[in-house]
């Protein structure tokens, strides 16, 4: 992995953090996204996602 796909990925792990079970979260399309997604199924957390 390189250099920037680590901070992606801490960005990511961090704010997967941030997220509660029932909530609604916008996603984008950039590259990070990935490493959110997988993040969030790593908590096994309830959450509603909608591409923006």
């Amino acid at each position: 992995m390189n250099p920037s796909d680590i901070e992606k990925q801490a960005a990511a792990v961090a704010a997967a953090e941030l997220v509660e079970s029932g909530m609604k979260l916008g996603l984008g399309t950039g590259s990070t996204v990935a490493f959110l997604l997988q993040a969030l199924a790593d908590r096994a957390i309830d959450v509603e996602c909608v591409s923006t």
